[in-house]
């Protein structure tokens, strides 16, 4: 999940970028301020999504408390269990994307303000996004050589409870 959202919203933005300095031409401070549209965008849906997902935990939370049963076989019971799992995993993604397109926008808004985003080179100001290509990048060869380059060693079980000597 990580890595395709990370790259999808690197995409996104890259598209978002091009598409609309067809628009702004050379106003590249007043591309990347609209771009930072993408950002708050990004935050909000962040916040829609975690109210939902409270919503749609609270009711399924209502339901089981109104049954009374535990019963695995009981689809509320697994409705509730399917969504404190899921429902985690939503939460830390709508997060995660959130703060990456904010951090992705307010980069490239600092850049097109600062000194060298004077002479308007769009190469430069697009420094962060590069950044954050590389990152994914050598995320991947980590993961690679982590997972299928390097032998790992079998650890021995952890005993399920301490031994009385």
């Amino acid at each position: 999940m990580g890595f395709l959202l990370a790259a999808k919203g690197l995409l996104l933005l890259y598209i978002n970028i091009n598409v609309f300095k067809l628009y702004y031409g050379d106003d590249c401070e007043g591309l990347f301020e609209f771009i930072t549209g993408y950002g708050r965008r990004g935050s909000s849906m962040a916040l829609l999504g975690r109210v939902g997902e409270g919503i749609y935990t609270k009711a399924a939370d209502v339901g089981t408390d109104l049954i009374g049963r535990d019963d695995p076989r009981n689809p509320v019971v697994i409705v509730d269990s399917e969504d404190d799992s899921v429902g985690d995993i939503v939460d830390m993604g709508s997060d995660l994307f959130g703060s990456y397109a904010e951090s992705s926008c307010a980069a490239l808004v600092v850049a097109s303000i600062s000194s060298f985003g004077i002479n308007h080179e769009l190469t430069l100001m697009v420094y962060p996004l590069i950044v954050n290509s590389v990152g994914i990048m050598v995320c991947l060869i980590t993961i690679l050589f982590a997972t299928d380059l390097i032998e790992t060693k079998v650890v021995k079980e952890f005993e399920p409870a301490p031994k009385n000597h």
